[in-house]
This record gives structure tokens, C-alpha cells and sequence, in this order.
């Protein structure tokens, strides 16, 4: 869950267990007048009511926190954003799309249609198929269709162009196929936290697309594996609008021409708004450290070494989850100590400040195993 939605916390109803049990034992001795021992029966009878109403309590306090948007979950959070009508609902999962390129073996004197549906495949598992027919015209040898993954999700994404190259559907004449995109575009059905991300940002849209916090919200609703966008004006008129997918990807060019098709709406894009679209600029670094265990520590050399690559990998991701995030090596650090790494040596990265419309992402990882020390 994002920071946002887990500060301030609001708990309605008080769960302390310990709490619990001193309140049902007194109230029992105040009554019968009698003292119970931990062995006593009626003790361990009274321990298994406050379990029971721990249980009821915890329940009571998630069922209240399902009223407020910032903590409610599935479909709690779903009816909760009702009230903005059509304007936002969680996104469905979304199919990868490529455009495939088909080749006759020969020139022919009639054309040669390619049905829509006609499935290729890279390993005989995942299929893309046409999204309507390509018609080859008389004296030509190939054509190009956009194709879509036939599962939703994020399974059909990251095969480079080239990749598709199996034919499922036979068509008379046709000799080979291709991919000449990478496969981009799919995407897991809207997180929670994502949902809730534009549930704020939707206050924005009852003008126009012309606040940032609008673009924002309609450039999210074209994919739901968008995680950050940022909205500038370089200059009079021209809203420049830079994407960035999670894990620290950078969109593909469908995902990109997607966004400019929606924002350019005309009942989303004010009338003197020139629209433009593009990928977060990449701002490469290197992590090159030694790092260094505790000598009578709890963990062993394996799990230091496990630690301090999981630390790594968190930091990482930290770095690239958003535009703007300056290159913070005392971040990387702080990784390491959570871990339970005693010491660290950064050589790099070092800070570096990013600019509001460029993401930071690892090119290179270089960790040094220095061996334990005393405390």
C-alpha cells in the first residue's frame, strides 16, 4: 500500500489484546469476588471469549475503514468512487499489442486477404491475433495489421520485434510473418493504490485537461501499468506530457500514440492546447559498493550476501518508481543497514540531481563482498 493511503492511521476500535484480557478478568473477579490464577479454568475460558472478540473487533475496524477511501480495498474502494460517476473506474486488464508484418512468397494478380483473428504465436503458448483484415492489393508482397495479445495482462509484453514469427492460421501464398514492434501495452487489472491515485487527481477533470493534476489522471486511464506522469509547458500552448511505467520501463510507442489519442479528445483537451507526448528521459548510473557483515552476527555469509542483493534490488526499484527522484546514494545505504549490512563502502552512485521529466535507472551493478568485522 502507498504511503499515502497508510498515514495518518485511524483505528475506530481498540484492539489491544492484552488490554482486552485485564478488562473481562476484572470485571469477572469484581463480580464473583474471587481471584483467578493462571492455571484456573474459568482463566482459560475467559482467554478464549477475548480471542474470540479480538477477532470480532478486528472485523469491526477493517469494516469501518472500508467507508474511507484512503484505506478500502477491491470493491470497498470500487463503490466508494461511484459517486464520480463515469469519470473513474478501475481500469480492466489490457492485452499487449504489436503490428505484424505478412509476406507472400510470390506476387500475385488478385489480392490476397488476411482474416481478421489470424493468430501467430512465439512459442505455442502465448498467441497474438489480428484486429481486423489486411488486404494485400494485387502486385504487392506485404502488408502490415496491428495484433493483440489473445490473454490480458502483462504476459504479452517485452518481445522484441522479430520474436513473432510462427504461423497458427494457415493463409494460401503466405511464406512468412513477423512482429516489427516490440509488444507493449499489457497490463494486470488496476492496483488499489493506483485506483486511489486518480481518485484524487479525478477532482481535476471537471474542467478540461488543462490542470496537471487532469492530464495526469487521463493519461493514467489509458494503461494501468502507468505509474507516473508529469505535465510541462515548455512553452505558450504546448502541454508537454512525459510517461513513465512501473518497474522503471519506459512506455513503447503504442502505449504513447494510446495516450496522445485520449488526451487529444476534444472533451478532454482544451481548445488551445497543442498536446504532446512523450517517454521520461533516462538518466543512467552505476552501483559500484563493498559492503561488509557483522563478524558474531546473526546472519551467515550466504544471507549477508542475499542481503545486501535484495537491498540493492529494493533500491533500485525506489529509484526508478517516479519522475524527478534524485540519485540518492545515503537511500542505498539505508537499504543496506534495514537489511542488516554493518557497513557499506558507495563508490557509486553519487548524488545527482533529476530533473521534474527524467527517470533515474540502474545500467550497471557491481557488489564487492568485504568480508565480516567486529562490531
Amino acid at each position: 500500500m502507498s504511503n499515502e493511503r497508510t498515514r495518518p492511521n485511524i483505528q475506530y476500535v481498540d484492539t489491544d489484546t492484552k488490554e482486552l484480557v485485564n478488562l473481562l478478568i476484572q470485571g469477572y473477579e469484581n463480580i464473583a469476588n474471587k481471584r483467578l490464577y493462571p492455571a484456573d479454568p474459568l482463566r482459560l475460558f475467559i482467554l478464549w471469549v477475548a480471542d474470540i472478540m479480538l477477532q470480532q473487533r478486528v472485523l469491526i475496524d477493517y469494516s469501518a475503514k472500508q467507508n474511507i477511501p484512503r484505506f478500502a480495498e477491491g470493491k470497498y474502494l470500487d463503490n466508494l468512487v461511484e459517486f464520480l460517476n463515469d469519470t473513474i473506474k478501475r481500469l480492466p486488464p489490457q492485452a499487449a499489442t504489436t503490428r505484424i508484418k505478412y509476406t507472400l512468397s510470390t506476387v500475385r494478380d488478385t489480392a490476397t486477404v488476411i482474416p481478421k483473428g489470424s493468430r501467430s504465436t512465439i512459442d505455442g503458448k502465448i498467441f497474438f491475433e489480428t484486429t481486423k483484415d489486411l488486404v494485400i492489393p494485387i502486385g504487392e508482397l506485404e502488408g502490415e495489421i496491428e495484433a493483440v495479445c489473445t490473454v490480458a495482462g502483462e504476459i504479452g509484453n517485452g518481445f522484441a520485434p522479430g520474436q513473432i514469427k510462427k504461423i497458427v492460421d494457415f493463409v494460401p501464398y503466405l511464406e512468412k510473418i513477423e512482429n516489427i514492434t516490440a509488444t507493449a501495452g499489457g497490463a494486470e487489472t488496476e492496483s488499489d493504490d493506483s485506483l486511489y491515485s486518480r481518485y484524487r487527481e479525478a477532482l481535476s477533470t471537471y474542467s478540461t485537461a488543462g490542470p496537471e493534476g487532469a492530464y495526469r489522471f487521463y493519461a493514467k486511464t489509458a494503461n494501468a501499468s502507468i505509474a507516473d506522469v508529469k505535465t510541462v509547458s515548455p512553452k505558450p500552448g504546448i502541454a508537454e506530457v512525459r510517461v513513465l511505467m512501473k518497474d522503471g520501463r519506459l512506455p513503447e510507442e503504442e502505449t504513447i500514440t494510446a495516450i496522445k489519442k485520449l488526451l487529444s479528445a476534444d472533451d478532454i483537451r482544451p481548445l488551445t492546447d497543442n498536446v504532446v507526448v512523450k517517454a521520461a528521459d533516462k538518466i543512467s548510473y552505476k552501483i559500484d559498493i563493498s559492503y561488509f557483515g557483522f563478524k558474531h552476527g546473526q546472519l551467515s555469509a550466504e544471507a549477508i550476501e542475499k542481503a545486501a542483493k535484495n537491498a540493492v534490488e529494493k533500491y533500485k526499484a525506489w529509484q526508478s518508481e517516479k519522475m524527478g527522484r534524485d540519485i540518492n546514494p545515503s537511500k542505498l545505504n539505508q537499504f543496506l543497514m534495514e537489511e542488516g549490512i554493518k557497513r557499506v563502502e558507495i563508490r557509486q552512485p553519487q548524488f545527482k540531481a533529476v530533473n521534474d521529466t527524467a527517470v533515474a535507472i540502474a545500467e550497471s551493478t557491481n557488489l564487492i563482498n568485504g568480508g565480516v568485522e567486529d562490531e
